[in-house]
């Protein structure tokens, strides 16, 4: 696979025209995306982990993490916020693995919005966390939170 090198906010923004485009904007200047494209946020909060998604030593994706103040919801301790791999690295599961060490490595109650129309999204979610504990309505229109408890594994605990 030929190596490309791409910034971070190169990427986050391939993401966000992607979303746009599977929900039917144009580009990013609708307001709906004006927080979620704050690139800014999710690279210099100390509640935001960027986490790198690799192949091959190459960045080629990226999980956001929130945690503690950003979370604003009592019930959470974490929100996966968004992800991303470019599409020539996908369905290598580079994301299952992030997201598996990630949530083994933070064990606690995890929120993520997904768009009811982004069935692959479903099914990604579907097979690395398992069915949601909770499903909640969410203050965008066709988009839900699923809510996922996950404990330490007993192979896990020292």
């Amino acid at each position: 696979m030929e190596k490309r090198t791409t910034s971070r906010k190169g990427m986050f923004l391939d993401y966000k025209r992607e979303l746009c485009a599977m929900d039917g904007f144009d580009d990013l200047a609708d307001p709906l995306w004006t927080y979620l494209a704050d690139f800014n946020l999710f690279t210099s909060d100390e509640d935001a982990e960027w986490i790198p998604v690799k192949y091959d030593g190459e960045e080629v994706g990226f999980l956001i993490a929130l945690s503690g103040e950003l979370v604003r919801d009592d019930t959470l301790d974490y929100y996966l916020w968004d992800t991303y791999v470019k599409p020539p690295y996908r369905r290598f599961g580079l994301m299952r693995q992030t997201v598996g060490n990630y949530v083994r490595n933070h064990p606690g109650t995890y929120g993520l919005v997904m768009m009811d129309v982004n069935e692959g999204a479903h099914k990604f979610w579907e097979s690395v966390m398992g069915e949601p504990d909770e499903v909640r309505e969410w203050n965008w229109p066709g988009c839900r939170l699923y809510v996922y408890r996950k404990e330490k594994s007993e192979r896990d605990r020292d």
